[in-house]
Parts: structure tokens; C-alpha cells; sequence
């Protein structure tokens, strides 16, 4: 972008007026109906913010990448499953789930180890979430990804 149009941008920006205030903490996520891989068939509420935010992560890992409205959106990890995988391969797809999860304002810090079983027909992805909010708890996730899609296997704090 050249310096005309950025300056023009940061003289319309300053113009704006702030029509909502920035909540207090904590945040906490809401609520969403229970979705992981699929809706939930009762269509359950989950209100649980880490849980809120794993099932949110599960679907985006489980997601190929674009949707109408956002084509940078998901990874579908489901990808790397029934072929040989290297061990470079394993590590450049633990980049690629903490590059898509990061990418969620919700979330400040991501670790991921990725391990392919010896017939490559299922990965086991184990994940830390570190919360954005400060008073929102770390957790972790285990993940089990078969060419069926990602089943969130276990979720503790």
C-alpha cells in the first residue's frame, strides 16, 4: 500500500465514532450449540467457554480451507491421513494447526504434536490452548483424525 492511500485510510479511521464499548473481563465466549464435528442432534447449548472454544477449534482443524465469506478460514488435517507421511511433513502440519488456530482473536498461544499411527490411517493431535482472556483457564485437547473427520477425543485443563 503507497503512503497516499495510507494516509488516507488513518484520516478516515480517526473520523469514526465508537458506537460500542469494550467489555470488561472477563470475556468468557458465550455460548454456541454443541458442534464439534457435527450438530448436535438435541442441539445442546454449550455455555462451558473452554469447551465453547475446543469444539470451535475442532471444526475449523476439520474444515478445508475457504468458506464464502472468509477463503483463509480451516484446514481439513484429514488430508495427511491413508498415505505416508515424513516426520518433516508431521512437523509442517503441527505449524499449520497452530498458524489456523492462533489466527482466532480467542487465542493467544498454541502448542501441537502431531503422531501418525505405523499404518498412517490415523494421527493423534495433541494441542494446548492458551486463552487470550488472562482469567480464562489453559487446556489441553487430544485429537483423533481418520479419513472420517476429527473426533475430539479428550479435553482437560
Amino acid at each position: 500500500m503507497n503512503s497516499t492511500v495510507q494516509a488516507a485510510l488513518t484520516a478516515a479511521l480517526a473520523e469514526l465514532e465508537v458506537t460500542s464499548s469494550i467489555p470488561d473481563a472477563p470475556f468468557g465466549y458465550g455460548s454456541d450449540i454443541s458442534c464439534d464435528s457435527d450438530v448436535d442432534p438435541r442441539w445442546s447449548e454449550v455455555s462451558d467457554s473452554a469447551l465453547v472454544l475446543a469444539e470451535h477449534c475442532v471444526r475449523r482443524l476439520d474444515t478445508p480451507q475457504g468458506l464464502p465469506d472468509q477463503d483463509d478460514w480451516g484446514i481439513s488435517i484429514t488430508d495427511y491421513v491413508n498415505r505416508p507421511t515424513t516426520q518433516q511433513e508431521l512437523y509442517a502440519l503441527e505449524g499449520a494447526i497452530i498458524a489456523e488456530l492462533v489466527d482466532d482473536d480467542r487465542i493467544d498461544e498454541v502448542q501441537a504434536d502431531v503422531e501418525a499411527s505405523s499404518d498412517y490411517r490415523t494421527l493423534t493431535v495433541s494441542i494446548k490452548i492458551v486463552p487470550e482472556d488472562p482469567l480464562a483457564e489453559d487446556f489441553t485437547m487430544t485429537l483423533s483424525v481418520t479419513d472420517t473427520g476429527v473426533l475430539l477425543e479428550e479435553m482437560s485443563r
